[in-house]
């Protein structure tokens, strides 16, 4: 049996983290249904990291990070919530 391979997809608001997600789970875009949910907007929606997985990969999205004074989550706190949520997986990743 293979290892899957674990994805952590982290970058500023409307780089195109929820699009490589769902190809890298669904090996296409649904534009009516996504693993992941796909935002055109300049401003994040993500409050928390999202994962989804197939037989190959397990994907995280994460929070958008950099995010105007307008987003949802400031940046140092979009920061620390995905260092705290991959500190308390069942399988942590150390080198965050």
């Amino acid at each position: 049996m293979n290892e899957k391979a674990s994805v952590i997809l982290f970058g500023p608001v409307g780089q195109g983290k929820s699009s490589i997600a769902n190809m890298l789970i669904q090996g296409n875009i649904n534009l009516e249904r996504n693993a992941f949910e796909i935002n055109e907007s300049a401003v994040g929606t993500s409050v928390t990291v999202n994962f989804s997985e197939n037989d190959d990969y397990i994907v995280y999205d994460t929070i958008r990070i950099g995010e105007s004074c307008y987003g949802n989550v400031p940046h140092e706190e979009a920061v620390k919530t995905i260092r705290n949520y991959f500190s308390n997986c069942e399988v942590p990743f150390k080198d965050l």
